[in-house]
This record gives structure tokens, sequence and C-alpha cells, in this order.
């Protein structure tokens, strides 16, 4: 693909029909996700099955919002993007993303972030979207930017990984910031 704006991609509410699909490029990009605390090096399918059940449970309780990127062109299953942490008090929640390692490189997670972000300002009336990204997932960091997030700052062992502490830079979206 020449260019972001050719992406043919789609987010979709997690869909337990394509769990195996989701499972295959988890596989494939495993030693990237791993590191970052997404799941675990012996993950199973029926892990994922379950996990993925708790997921639309998550949805269905305003708590956890996950969504597959489809290339819609070739039906493919190419990532996911999802909203954690959300807070209704202040109307803000978390946003993740991931793109399997035969895909990345291609505005895939820049675009699926942006349909999120929409998504979440748009009908589900977040007020504020944060981003915290490790200050070394520099590919992370670039989407964040891409995406137009202000960067606020550097936070001292923001995440807690793997029994790691790491320092992040924490990002936001507001709806004002949407073009």
């Amino acid at each position: 693909m020449s260019s972001a704006e050719e992406l043919n991609i789609q987010i979709e509410r997690i869909n337990p029909e394509r769990v195996p699909e989701a499972y295959e490029a988890i596989h494939e990009t495993l030693d990237d996700l791993v590191p970052r605390g997404m799941f675990h090096s012996e993950l199973t399918l029926d892990e994922l099955i379950e996990k993925n059940k708790k997921n639309v449970e998550a949805w269905d309780k305003d708590e956890n919002y996950l969504f597959f990127i489809i290339d819609i062109a070739l039906n493919q299953f190419v990532g996911a993007v999802m909203f954690n942490n959300v807070n209704r008090d202040y109307q803000m929640a978390n946003l993740g993303y991931w793109v399997r390692n035969s895909r990345t490189g291609e505005g895939i997670a820049t675009k699926a972030a942006k349909l999120a972000v929409m998504y979440g300002f748009e009908k589900l009336g977040f007020q504020r979207i944060e981003i915290v990204v490790a200050e070394t997932n520099k590919p992370s960091l670039r989407i964040a930017d891409k995406l137009g997030a202000v960067r606020e700052g550097l936070l001292r062992n923001r995440l807690f990984i793997h029994g790691a502490s790491y320092d992040a830079y924490m990002h936001s979206l507001i709806p004002e910031d949407i073009e």
C-alpha cells in the first residue's frame, strides 16, 4: 500500500468468530507483545477464547472496549485497538493498539487508532483519551504523534510490566484535537 489514505481497514467490536485469526496474529507478533505485558509467551487458543469472552463482558459493562482491526480487502485480522481504564466520573479512557508484525509500517495502527478515537468521542462520550507509552517504544510514540496527541510529560515508573518499572510518556487527546 502506498499511503495510509489508501488503507481499506475498519475496526469492529470484538468478534468471537475471529479469535482463531487473532490468535495466529498474536503468535506472529508475540516477541513484541510479551515485553509490553499484553500476553504471555505460552498463550493458548483456549486462554485467548476465555480472555475474549471477558472482553465482551467488559464491553457490555462499559469497562473496556476491544476492537479488532480488519483489512477489508483481504478480510484479514491485522491487529487490535482498545480502550481500557474507562473512568466515567471523568469521561476518559486509555487507548492502546498493536498490529501484527507482517503488516507493520503500513499506517494501519494510526488509521485504526483514529477510527477508535472518533468512536470514543462520538459514541462513548469520552472527553479525554490518554495514550501511555514506554519511553523506549519508538513505534508507539510515533503513532501518538501522528494522531496529534499532546505529549504531556514523562511519568516516572508509570508502567509495571513483568515485575519491572518503566518510565512512560503521557499523551492526551480531547475532542477539540480532532480535525
